[in-house]
């Protein structure tokens, strides 16, 4: 057996361990697409924009006031309480069956002892559902059905591990080399599919985004995973051509999407293919498995154009427990007989199946943004999406959670993020361990990533990275300096500031963006990122830094969000760590990094000396008792000559104060620019010196000091009462 055999096998038959080691069906689903459609009610109406939400294991149907909808008898009507005595616009009102089965098949888990909405009689498109008393909200729901939703993901996830099964890649070239199944349902004998030579090309193509083409117009699968691994990775897919398998769509749908009937297909489908060898000419090892069928996928919400419902159609989805054994397989260790050339092929076990087809009519070919995704599954990445929907997750920022990229088309599926990229092993973080001012690559481009470890429990780290709008991240809204705080032992949940029993109830994503704006849009699940949550100068805040106030009483007016915290088991630790001075440097971005006790670490190489800020070596640091600059002169970001700062022990009267050149100072407090709160714990003497707390000088850090004047700084509180004036060794002008 050749040598890239046997590491196929012990891949394969490590995969199928793991899958044995469950006894039920390991599924993870695409979200559903965010794009609004359009429904025809039975008299011919249309309904206004209607939201698919959820993914596979638990979906429903919002309008676009955030009112919860269900399907009763062909009718999309408001859903309402229980409780409420409004009557469904169906003829059959009673729990019949049929009736069941019908709500049922609005949520794949449905179970009647749980269910807390039915079906109202007003029909969507009919009313303003904001004046009728007693309809469902999606907010509603979403409290209702959260405990109900915990269980239920639980057994439709892999059992946890200490170490998830990751494909670690080296820093050389690595291929992957995937079988693609073309599977034709019987009852689509006459619906016209895209060929398996255009799939070759959707796979395989390189260099397809600089080419006029349907098939991929911003690049193929191959692209999208070699522009993501820096050329570490090529994808390699074999395309069989359309099989027809023996039953319809809807049998394989079961009413579940097909998570379960739909291997009876694929296994059906790699029958045929092996019973027929030329099928797999030129096949040396199968390292994925992936299913495209001639359905329209399941997560694309209301019927398709032939009438189909969802319900009866496939949801894009990765699983395993195939158990499809090669039939020549026990021959390829029988020295007396000749083998076949596909003897020695093992089928992986666990496989991805999506729709051939782009939306829910025409023949268009799909895009490669679900295709990404599952891909990504199958290198050893998990969901980042929140499982609970209530938020989410990590949004346009990878593909794990939201492949359809932020026009909703899955074109322009965003780059994987820095933790997405550290562990497949395409970037290996430098690590940042001294006081310094650092320059990072677009991260499009170069596999440039920060990683700060200091102040954080093992596990426990910081990663940056710098997104712009390049490449399949040519959407992003803005681009900047993107902090990610990540916790390897977090419980995965959303938590944020103001949430009921947060932070003790240790809630945190494993893998969170701290967003510049402090919204945390994100965790709250009111957008999958906008053009305010990266870092620059110009962003909302622009110092992160550790939270106040020191007592760590998280209060809504006074607990600063982001901040560079450990959260770890609820437990609310300051790492110490400041992050600042974000600038732009042509393609190169820069920041500073104080608060580390190690010596300066050298960073990636400085952009060329064509760039604004030039060529020589810069450094920032800044500790309580001592400030030196000598960073980097762009836009006027910092003055030439840097106030020196040191700690008076005592607080002298007023008189001695000049007010335009002096920066007040506490022992644990660092005068380190705008944060947007203002806070409540200044003494009366120093609110009279600060005039307008809380504004900020042009919203950037460090100071202009040719345009602040003292009216427009202030401090960050740090718990710590009494306070001295610090005279600046030269004054800044006003």
């Amino acid at each position: 057996m050749k040598a890239s055999n046997q590491i196929a096998l012990a891949s394969s038959l490590a995969l199928l361990a793991l899958s044995a080691a469950s006894n039920h069906m390991i599924h993870s689903t695409v979200p559903a697409n965010p794009l609004p459609f359009h429904s025809v009610q039975p008299d011919g109406s249309s309904t206004p924009p209607l939201y698919f939400n959820g993914d596979g294991v638990d979906n429903y149907i919002s309008d676009g006031g955030g009112f919860l909808v269900l399907n009763d008898g062909g009718w999309l009507v408001y859903a309402q309480d229980v409780e409420s005595d409004d009557q469904s616009t169906s003829d059959e009102q009673e729990d019949t069956p049929d009736n069941k089965l019908r709500r049922r098949l609005n949520n794949v888990n449905y179970n009647e002892s749980e269910e807390r909405w039915t079906p109202s009689r007003h029909a969507v498109g009919s009313i303003d559902p904001s004046t009728v008393s007693g309809l469902t909200t999606v907010a509603q729901r979403r409290k209702k059905h959260h405990s109900r939703r915990k269980n239920q993901h639980v057994q439709s996830q892999p059992p946890k591990q200490d170490v998830p099964p990751r494909r670690r890649l080296s820093s050389t070239p690595t291929s992957f080399h995937s079988l693609i199944l073309l599977v034709r349902f019987a009852d689509h004998a006459s619906r016209p599919l895209p060929s398996s030579p255009q799939f070759a090309k959707f796979f395989n193509k390189k260099d397809l985004a600089f080419t006029t083409n349907d098939v991929a117009p911003t690049g193929s699968i191959y692209e999208v995973f070699n522009e993501n691994s820096y050329g570490m990775l090529e994808t390699r897919a074999k395309v069989v051509d359309w099989i027809t398998v023996s039953e319809t769509e809807a049998y394989y749908a079961n009413g579940e999407y097909g998570f379960q009937k739909f291997q009876e297909a694929i296994r059906e489908a790699l029958t045929m293919v092996f019973d027929d060898v030329s099928m797999l000419e030129d096949v040396e090892r199968i390292d994925g498995l992936g299913v495209m069928h001639s359905g329209y996928g399941a997560e694309y919400g209301g019927p398709d154009c032939f009438g189909t419902i969802n319900e009866d159609r496939i949801w894009s989805h990765q699983a395993g427990n195939l158990g499809f054994v090669n039939p020549y397989f026990s021959n390829s260790t029988n020295s007396t007989q000749e083998e076949p050339p596909i003897a020695s092929l093992v089928v992986p076990d666990r496989y991805y199946v999506a729709s051939a087809l782009r939306n829910k009519c025409g023949s268009d070919i799909t895009r490669v943004g679900i295709v990404a995704h599952e891909m990504g599954h199958q290198l050893g990445l998990p969901d980042l999406y929140d499982k609970t929907f209530e938020g989410n997750g990590v949004g346009n920022y990878d593909p794990m959670p939201r492949s359809w990229g932020w026009d909703g088309t899955g074109l322009y599926p965003p780059i994987f993020s820095a933790w997405s990229k550290m562990t497949l092993g395409w970037v290996t973080p430098l690590e940042i361990t001294g006081n310094g001012y650092y320059t990072l690559g677009t991260s499009a481009n170069v596999p440039q990533v920060y990683i700060i470890r200091e102040g954080f429990a093992d596990g426990e780290y910081l990663l940056i990275e710098n997104r712009q709008p390049q490449g399949f991240d040519s959407q992003l809204q803005g681009g900047g300096i993107a902090v990610w705080h990540i916790d390897e032992d977090a419980n995965d949940k959303r938590g944020y500031l103001g949430q009921d029993g947060w932070p003790q109830n240790g809630n945190h994503y494993k893998v969170t963006l701290l967003q510049a704006d402090g919204d945390q849009d994100l965790e709250q699940g009111v957008n999958n990122g906008d053009a305010n949550d990266l870092w620059h100068k110009n962003s909302e805040f622009t110092v992160l830094g550790p939270s106040s106030p020191g007592k760590m009483v998280v209060d809504a007016d006074a607990y600063l969000v982001p901040n560079t915290d450990s959260i770890r088991g609820g437990n609310i630790t300051r790492s110490g760590i400041w992050i600042h001075n974000f600038t732009y440097l042509g393609e190169y971005m820069g920041f500073s990094v104080h608060g580390l006790s190690g010596n300066a670490t050298a960073g990636y190489p400085s952009p060329s000396s064509a760039y604004a800020w030039g060529s020589q070596a810069q450094n920032y640091t800044l500790s309580p008792t001592n400030h030196t600059s000598s960073s980097p002169t762009v836009e006027n970001s910092r003055p030439t000559s840097s106030p020196i700062i040191t700690s008076p022990t005592s607080q002298p009267s007023n008189s001695t104060i000049d007010p335009e050149t002096t920066i007040y100072y506490y022992p644990d407090w660092l005068e380190m620019g705008c944060r947007r709160k203002p806070l409540k714990d200044f003494s009366s003497w120093e609110k009279n010196r600060f005039d307008n707390i809380g504004e900020c000088c042009n919203n950037s850090m460090p100071w202009d000091y040719t345009k602040c004047t003292r009216n427009s700084m202030r401090l960050i509180y740090d718990g710590v009462q009494g306070a001295a004036p610090i005279q600046m060794a030269s004054s800044p002008g006003n």
